[in-house]
């Protein structure tokens, strides 16, 4: 009989098909308001630019040329550009074929949101800036930032394409051709600080943004100023109060160099934020050529799909040679996070070369992960290393050269937990021969299901709904917080026998369960909905 082995779920959603409606919506909206735009006009505007002028209907758009911003690569249209951005919400740019040159940051603090339309537009610099935007509407209280269809250039001059305190939705927007200058910061395509605050809670998207040629310096020194180029920089600065979710997709993010240069860096220092309703997804995302690592993962609520991390040629022109390699993930606790809880990888190729750079994925210090549906290839191996709580692989393949084992004296399980291996797993050369050298846990091999439907960790899509354990590990009761509407529930052994079921009664949108009766150990809790199809699966702990 399956079981179903499932990491904590902070939070999960379901997702609404806003495009079809709008669709239906814009078309009786220009119907009705042929006064203010025409038809042709209308279909010219990019999605997001009709989004905010249907939301708003006595906002009306402007042009860039109202500013008298010139976008012919030589004019320096610093000012102009950042008078438009100071004045007007929802700006067009109407130039075509522009370049705009800039000669110091542009800031977004102003106290309304911003929909930009930049019509495939490339904004460069031939000066040395720190970073090229800013957005930081914290004191305005100015909310989103919107833009679509840019080319942020660097021209390996400046050292963040984006610097952003609070939230955006991009759509198109590359960054590329970033340098770090001698005693500067690191250079970063995108860098992103959080803090809890209601114009960083919300929805963040970056829809086909792809990062670039991003090149560090060399100091010899792992962690000191020098080299750490990252494609895409995250810090969780404060714990968030209100959901708080970042996704990423439809990118390719690569040619990262530098000592400690990665495609994707994400940190939460002296943090823990595996119990709020927040979280990262990246989906249908590709990465490569990096020199230390592709992914360095050290915080909590991260989940890649559908995405593929490959491996760096060994031999590869951009390589600094300052330092070592050190995975081509590590994915944990790290660099002073406290937690590094939920983080699972679904339907992920992760790709070795046979001249590369390093094959290894690693777990480092990481409880509740999962790798469900997904393929090492070309000999890239599964480490785990330190401190490991309960995880999941399953209906995973490992190619012919790939393994899985554990390194570093001292390595345990922590919290009881185990490592749990699906049946459905492919070892093309043998199970026993590709775990051997996984000596240092606790592993168990069962049926696991990993099915689609079923959420290892948390998942993220607009219109957020939530479901959450108010602690784990719990005493006599379970208690839950969720927006949707369960009938029942079945709480399963490790063995996968019913130990315990019944009706669901909320009570000021709580769902309490007793479990006074069941003795110390590990649990699954399944919620169903009316018609018994499951809707939630969550491991509970019960001390």
């Amino acid at each position: 009989m399956k079981y179903l082995l499932l990491l904590l779920l902070p939070f999960f959603a379901y997702s609404t098909d806003f495009s079809e409606e709008f669709g239906n919506l814009q078309r009786t909206y220009i119907m009705g308001n042929c006064d203010r735009f025409t038809y042709s006009e209308w279909q010219g505007f990019s999605d997001n630019v009709r989004q905010a002028l249907y939301l708003n209907p006595n906002a009306m758009y402007e042009n860039f040329s109202d500013y008298g911003i010139v976008g012919d690569g030589i004019t320096d249209d610093t000012s102009a550009l950042q008078a438009a951005f100071d004045n007007a919400g929802i700006l067009v740019n109407d130039i075509d074929s522009s370049t705009f040159m800039i000669s110091a940051r542009l800031d977004f603090d102003q106290s309304f949101t911003h929909t930009i339309d930049w019509n495939n537009a490339v904004l460069t610099t031939n000066t040395n800036l720190v970073n090229m935007i800013r957005i930081d509407k914290r004191i305005s209280n100015g909310g989103s930032t919107n833009m679509t269809n840019l080319i942020v250039d660097g021209n390996d001059k400046a050292t963040y394409g984006f610097f952003l305190f609070t939230r955006v939705n991009f759509s198109n927007v590359d960054i590329m051709n970033l340098l770090q200058v001698s005693g500067g910061s690191s250079p970063a395509g995108i860098r992103m600080d959080l803090y809890d605050d209601d114009d960083v809670h919300g929805d963040w998207v970056f829809d086909g943004c792809d990062i670039s040629n991003l090149k560090g310096l060399i100091d010899n020194d792992i962690g000191g100023a020098q080299g750490a180029a990252n494609g895409f920089l995250m810090y969780w600065r404060e714990n968030p109060v209100s959901a708080t979710n970042i996704m990423y997709k439809n990118a390719v993010i690569h040619d990262c160099f530098g000592e400690d240069a990665q495609t994707i860096a994400i940190f939460s220092p002296s943090l823990d934020i595996s119990n709020t309703p927040s979280g990262i997804v990246f989906d249908n995302m590709e990465m490569y050529n990096w020199e230390r690592r592709n992914l360095k993962l050290f915080a909590s609520n991260i989940i890649f799909k559908n995405s593929l991390i490959k491996d760096t040629p060994a031999n590869h022109v951009g390589l600094t040679g300052g330092q070592a390699s050190a995975g081509m993930i590590a994915a944990g606790r790290g660099s002073g996070s406290t937690g590094g809880n939920n983080i699972s990888f679904i339907s992920c190729e992760f790709q070795s070369l046979q001249n590369g750079r390093d094959q290894r994925v690693i777990f480092i210090d990481a409880y509740h992960f999962s790798l469900e549906n997904c393929s090492f290839t070309g000999g890239a191996d599964l480490r785990f290393t330190r401190t490991i709580g309960d995880g999941s692989i399953c209906n995973t393949k490992f190619e012919a050269g790939s393994s899985i084992s554990s390194y570093t004296s001292g390595a345990t399980n922590v919290d009881n937990g185990e490592i749990t291996l699906d049946t459905d797993n492919i070892y093309q050369e043998g199970i026993e021969s590709t775990i051997a050298g996984l000596t240092d846990y606790s592993t168990i091999e069962a049926d696991i299901d990993c099915t689609e439907d079923v959420l290892s960790t948390f998942t993220y899509e607009n219109n957020l709904n939530l479901i959450r354990l108010f602690q784990n590990p719990v005493n006599n009761e379970i208690r839950i917080i969720s927006k949707h509407t369960f009938s029942s529930y079945q709480i399963f052994s490790l063995n996968g026998s019913i130990v315990k079921q019944g009706g669901i009664v909320t009570n000021q949108n709580y769902i309490t369960i007793m479990i006074t009766n069941l003795e110390k150990g590990i649990y699954f809790l399944q919620l169903n909905d009316n018609n018994e199809k499951r809707k939630a699966s969550l491991k509970v702990m019960k001390n």
